[in-house]
């Protein structure tokens, strides 16, 4: 059974809304402190507000979009600026947002990292104008990732709608300052031709699910540098340089017998890498239990083999 990559989206990312510590668990109490927050001027239940607060132990929301994003639609509107999560990956494993705001606010940061920047934005001309407010959050990066945004350490952005990518997942993009950021949601349809690293590919758009233990690698290429990652790490106290058998993954290419994948790790960090053969099959949401024991019993065996 094929899924589609907004289902599974659906799935890995619920994790991935940010909620202030306090939580309430009395009903009664969490419909008193809803009705109370709602009366407040500066509060709103309107997720597409930079003032949202539905209830009470409710933070700054990383909430998916219902990426209603047009890609047919050529004009930078406020409207398609708010239609969709706009990504960036530095890197090539950590995902940060951009989300815009009716009230003319936008943030921007990722699942683990919070809000590294705010401001206001206004559009002119067919342009995005950015103005920063507040950037000293930056500084919560790792060095690597800080180089990767002193390009955003300024007073004003300007961004443009761009529809012609060769981005190999997302069909178009904003462009930043000359950074490119993707609406969350539109993807390349399946069979359409792409390039990987400059390496030609055939898109993919399914979720599969690995039955064998594949060696993960930097390029389609066996003498390529393979990837650690950290997936199992919390569980199993293993770092493998593989992607274990039972782990679901996004194909997102194909090359012959070398397919591209993405996964995401504990921490909300995207994996991209070539696994080679075709040890796997559709995703099947029920059968997740059998999964994770597949992974356990490859995670032991590496264990043992130490």
């Amino acid at each position: 059974m094929k899924k589609t990559f907004a289902l599974f989206l659906s799935i890995l990312f619920l994790s991935s809304f940010l909620f202030a510590d306090e939580k309430l668990s009395d009903k009664a109490l969490q419909k008193t402190e809803k009705s109370q927050i709602t009366k407040k001027d500066y509060q709103s239940v309107d997720k597409l507000m930079s003032t949202y607060k539905e209830y009470a132990w409710d933070g700054y929301s990383w909430r998916m979009r219902e990426n209603t994003y047009d890609i047919n639609d050529k004009k930078l509107s406020k409207n398609k600026l708010l239609s969709t999560k706009w990504i960036i990956t530095l890197q090539n494993t950590w995902d940060f947002y951009l989300l815009f705001y009716k009230d003319d606010v936008f943030k921007f940061g990722g699942r683990s990292a919070g809000v590294l920047i705010n401001g206001t934005y206004e559009i002119k001309n067919d342009k995005v104008i950015l103005y920063l407010a507040d950037t000293e959050n930056l500084n919560r990066l790792k060095d690597i990732l800080a180089d990767d945004l002193k390009w955003m350490a300024t007073d004003q952005l300007t961004g443009v709608l761009n529809y012609s990518s060769d981005h190999f997942r997302y069909a178009n993009e904003l462009v930043i300052n000359e950074h490119k950021f993707y609406p969350d949601g539109v993807y390349k349809k399946a069979g359409e031709k792409i390039f990987i690293n400059g390496k030609p590919a055939v898109s993919e758009n399914e979720i599969i699910v690995l039955t064998k233990t594949a060696d993960f690698y930097e390029n389609a290429d066996f003498n390529s540098r393979k990837i650690q990652n950290y997936l199992y790490s919390e569980a199993y106290d293993i770092l493998p340089e593989a992607v274990l058998s039972g782990t679901a993954a996004y194909l997102l290419g194909t090359d012959d017998n070398w397919h591209y994948i993405l996964f995401k790790g504990n921490e909300g960090e995207s994996y991209y890498g070539w696994i080679y053969g075709n040890d796997f099959t559709d995703y099947d949401a029920e059968k997740d239990s059998y999964y994770r024991e597949l992974i356990k019993e490859e995670a032991l065996k590496i264990k043992e083999n130490k």
